[in-house]
């Protein structure tokens, strides 16, 4: 892996313990629950690579204070609308080239998954798709406002 710097880490990072938080307590079939998750987790774990003991845990705890701030501003809201919101995010971060996906990547495994499972909630998912859109970019606006995601 090339060099990264702790910022970059931590925009590597965030998408995949905000889906993580997200998607895996709110899916139920426990074997895609368990594959998404390990996914995730070695999503999250890759961009600390090389890293000391110290560093990863810096790194680690900023990300998770972002994430927390995340989730707690949507408490109380439908799961299935942050999940959406959260995908959104992501989807939004590959169209502006901030982000890539390789494929056979933990990462796009874990979002393939969870592509193929929010298929099923189509119906569902077109009421609130306007309002998760607006929170994606509202939460987007947000992190590139604390200096995250600006190219």
């Amino acid at each position: 892996m090339n060099y990264l710097s702790d910022k970059q880490r931590v925009e590597m990072m965030i998408p995949a313990l905000l889906m993580r938080v997200c998607f895996v307590d709110a899916v139920d079939d426990k074997a895609i629950n368990k594959d998404v998750d390990k996914a995730l987790l070695d999503a999250i774990a890759e961009p600390l690579n090389g890293l000391d003991f110290s560093r990863k845990k810096k790194v680690l705890t900023r990300v998770e204070k972002i994430v927390e701030a995340i989730v707690n501003e949507y408490d109380g809201s439908a799961i299935f609308k942050v999940m959406l919101m959260t995908y959104f995010i992501v989807m939004r971060l590959l169209e502006q080239g901030v982000m890539e996906l390789y494929e056979g990547s933990p990462f796009a495994e874990a979002l393939e998954a969870i592509a193929d499972g929010m298929y099923k909630y189509q119906e569902e998912a077109k009421a609130i798709e306007p309002s998760a859109r607006k929170h994606a970019d509202k939460v987007l606006n947000k992190l590139k406002s604390q200096g995250y995601y600006n190219g």
